[in-house]
């Protein structure tokens, strides 16, 4: 098993295209998930066939039940995914957008020295005034 790399995002490459920074499936979890699924399944059905033929009529009667209950998980995790990747980029976004403004600040020499800045945000949190 490779250990996945973790690299920092940045803000702009030299040529201004942005480098998106991905939420991926771990696919050995997901692989982990679906087959602990499966395996309930398989358990679900051999513990209940007999029962359920006998009082249902259908041996099939409780895993069919399952696989609906797993298909609405698995409808349920990907809707899930995309939502957390939408939320990502809209993040990524705003976040750019606040680099790009900083640096357009800076050069247009909209800039305030670094203690006075500190001093800012001492008194907007309302922290005690440092030396």
């Amino acid at each position: 098993m490779r250990p996945r790399r973790s690299t920092p995002p940045s803000p702009a490459l030299p040529d201004g295209r942005s480098e998106p920074v991905r939420l991926s499936v771990d696919p050995v979890l997901l692989g982990a998930v679906l087959a602990l699924v499966s395996l309930g399944l398989v358990m679900v059905y051999s513990a209940s066939a007999v029962t359920a033929a006998e009082k249902q009529g259908n041996g099939f009667y409780f895993l069919e039940r399952q696989l609906i209950a797993a298909g609405v998980g698995l409808v349920a995790m990907a809707a899930a995914v995309r939502l957390l990747r939408q939320q990502e980029e809209a993040e990524e976004a705003r976040v750019l957008e606040g680099i790009r403004q900083g640096l357009d600040d800076m050069r247009a020499g909209r800039t305030q020295p670094l203690a006075e800045a500190f001093a800012d945000i001492r008194r907007d949190l309302n922290l005690p005034q440092g030396s």
